[in-house]
């Protein structure tokens, strides 16, 4: 077979044309990733060693991500992380808590046993079924939108043990908003609240925990039909 010289002139530049597109390719950037125990966390989760580096395409690859007694009193959770299904950050100090508004395949959330005084979850928390948030010290919370998947909720406060007596810096104000229709178990045991309305459409929910509040109103929608537990000693 016979090539023309013109011919072998285009595959030489095109050879070496794709040899400098690799050497000179942009390197993947670096993700933000400043905080220590953020970083290794997310080394060990995605298998690597200490220090080397993590991009946003790293970022983009975590599914599960576990903070377990690192006795932060803050933390900050970098942008990219949207695969992550699974966060748990209980038994800490935490304070203070960011999440990024990127965290559109969350499904199970646990920052239980914090000393957290106050939350804000992003919007967009579509896929969130679980959400635990026991044994803190969240005064106030408005849920955001479009937790329609969200099937259990865990506001309560009791944690034997921690040995918790006071009553202070416990909820004393939720909103629960419309759109929840997946929710079966509602548990906002050992808190202050004094009232509480439930929207119409929990239809489906089984378990309702407000035991050890200081309720003096309580308006449960007629819709509650698959109620199998209903919690209210200690009011």
């Amino acid at each position: 077979m016979k090539f023309s010289n013109q011919t072998l002139f285009l595959w030489v530049v095109l050879f070496l044309f794709g040899k400098l597109s690799s050497i000179y390719a942009p390197a993947a950037s670096a993700a933000d990733v400043s905080d220590a125990v953020v970083r290794r966390n997310l080394e060990i989760a995605l298998g690597k060693s200490l220090d080397e580096s993590i991009t946003a395409e790293n970022l983009a690859q975590v599914t599960h991500l576990s903070f377990r007694r690192h006795f932060r009193v803050a933390l900050t959770l970098p942008i990219g992380l949207t695969n992550l299904t699974t966060l748990e950050i209980f038994d800490n100090t935490l304070t203070s808590l960011v999440l990024p508004a990127d965290l559109k395949n969350l499904e199970f959330l646990n920052i239980q046993n914090n000393q957290l005084p106050a939350l804000t979850l992003p919007n967009g928390l579509k896929n969130l079924t679980h959400l635990y948030l026991h044994g803190n010290s969240i005064a106030s919370l408005s849920l955001p939108n479009g937790l329609s998947r969200l099937k259990i909720l865990d506001i309560s406060r009791a944690d034997s043990s921690r040995g918790c007596a006071s009553r202070s810096g416990i909820l004393q104000s939720l909103t629960l908003l419309e759109g929840m229709t997946r929710l079966t178990r509602l548990y906002l045991y050992d808190n202050a609240l004094t009232a509480l309305t439930l929207p119409d459409d929990l239809r489906i929910l089984q378990e309702l925990d407000l035991g050890r509040n200081s309720l003096r109103e309580l308006n449960l929608p007629s819709s509650l039909t698959s109620l199998q537990r209903l919690n209210i000693i200690g009011n």
